[in-house]
């Protein structure tokens, strides 16, 4: 039996997953999904309810207290190399963190890198990642995280039809638009991608809580600037993103006083959710729809979930709108399902 990882990187966070593959047997890779590990110290008040918390997380709080603060992810090949070393080591050390885990050895790691790097900055980090010897004794290869997502959906829910495609990954940063094709025999590979960050889910998070606490100053509980209260405020605001789809719902905001915290309840309602996604919706599309029309759509991460978005898409392009199980894995699985496909082939170089 053989281990396979599957790694996606993202800028605050690295999704990964598993395959324990018997080649022998004839069946298909099973991918399972392992954990997300957060991937920066300093990461925003607003995107740490979805993450796990650093200061309990074993795996970071090791990397940590060895190498110092490893600031944000970056984009290889800026200003500050130590971000890319320090990068790289931290994907080393989720390997070694799953093989003791597993109590198993890893013999390929798969990392699904955002697809809008050049081949020079992929280079950087690939080199970055040697250096950290993450290589020895495995194999490593790095892939366009968009072809990795559209090889596990074409595996899985089958894309066969599919020649030209836009896919659209919907992250906390930005949007990810990419075009893939197919040639006449062969996977569909991405041809061009691009990184949109006023159309990420912070944009509208920033909107939608601008929106609550002015409801709230109006009803007479204004919330105090405390980054406490803000980011509860902010988790409750990415929850109603992706949940309200009644007519309205009531959020509860915390307000301090004499004796202690007063809680209030905001109605905010479908109206005042959709006026606010429309705009950014329609940008969404106008971006996906720079290059000649596809024959399908994807959409990946939060896009499945944003509010009206799918059906916008689905009315400027009239043609199929594939939306996986599990959006926000799709990549990671897909780089697994690579790896261990490309371990049956005998291919163990980049």
């Amino acid at each position: 039996m053989s281990i396979v990882v599957g790694l996606h990187l993202q800028s605050d966070r690295v999704h990964a997953t598993i395959c324990r593959d018997h080649p022998n047997t004839g069946s298909a890779p099973r991918v399972e999904p392992f954990r997300t590990f957060p991937a920066a110290l300093r990461w925003r008040s607003q995107a740490s309810p979805a993450l796990a918390d650093h200061r309990v997380d074993g795996v970071y709080r090791r990397f940590v207290d060895r190498l110092g603060d490893p600031r944000a992810m970056s984009v290889p090949g800026g200003p500050d190399r130590l971000a890319d070393q320090l990068t790289a080591a931290l994907l080393t050390e989720i390997v070694r963190t799953i093989e003791r885990s597993l109590g198993q050895h890893v013999d390929r790691v798969l990392i699904a890198h955002p697809a809008y790097w050049t081949v020079p900055q992929v280079h950087l980090m690939y080199y970055s990642l040697v250096d950290t010897g993450i290589d020895r004794h495995r194999a490593l290869l790095l892939v366009p995280d968009t072809d990795a997502a559209l090889e596990w959906i074409d595996h899985t829910a089958g894309l066969a039809d599919a020649h030209e495609v836009t896919i659209c990954d919907l992250r906390e940063d930005s949007a990810v638009i990419g075009y893939a094709r197919r040639p006449h025999s062969g996977h569909l590979t991405t041809t061009t991608a691009h990184r949109f960050p006023g159309l990420g889910l912070h944009h509208f998070d920033d909107l939608l809580q601008h929106r609550v606490l002015a409801k709230a100053q109006r009803a007479g509980h204004p919330v105090p600037h405390h980054p406490a209260l803000l980011a509860q405020v902010r988790a409750h605001c990415a929850e109603v993103r992706t949940t309200l789809r009644g007519t309205a719902t009531r959020m509860i905001v915390d307000t301090p006083s004499a004796g202690g915290l007063e809680h209030h309840g905001i109605v905010l309602t479908l109206d005042d959710l959709y006026a606010l996604a429309r705009p950014q919706a329609a940008g969404t599309v106008r971006a996906m729809a720079r290059h000649a029309d596809p024959d399908h759509v994807v959409l990946i991460g939060a896009a499945p979930t944003f509010p009206l978005l799918p059906d916008t898409v689905a009315a400027r392009f009239g043609c199929p709108v594939v939306m996986p199980d599990d959006p926000e894995l799709v990549c990671a699985r897909g780089a697994a399902l690579i790896a261990a496909m490309s371990l049956r082939s005998g291919v163990l170089s980049q």
